[in-house]
């Protein structure tokens, strides 16, 4: 995880702005990679980054989804509930979204 983490970091910093696409992979790599390591709370942190950041109409729901799963399992179920919320909101035709029972 710690050297996926590096390269997802310099394929982040090194993706130039009109490549928002490769830049949103790379936060979602990042997330990855901290999950991997068992660090829940960064990955957390990277897959919301994902969907802050980025409109991204495949990867920011699953981000969305990724995010809700793991503030779940940290114990934060308001932030998984916004989470949960923004995907429902922002991506209501997503196969995340159409899985998720109903609010």
């Amino acid at each position: 995880p710690a050297e996926a983490a590096a390269l997802y970091e310099q394929a982040a910093a090194s993706a130039p702005e009109a490549s928002p696409e490769r830049r949103a992979r790379a936060s979602f790599g990042l997330g990855e990679a901290a999950e991997a390591a068992n660090r829940p709370s960064d990955a957390a942190r990277h897959f919301m980054s994902v969907a802050v950041l980025f409109d991204d109409p495949e990867l920011t729901p699953r981000a969305l989804s990724r995010a809700a799963a793991l503030y779940e399992s940290l114990g934060r179920p308001d932030e998984a509930a916004s989470a949960l919320s923004d995907l429902r909101t922002r991506y209501p035709r997503s196969s995340y979204a159409l899985s998720l029972p109903a609010p």
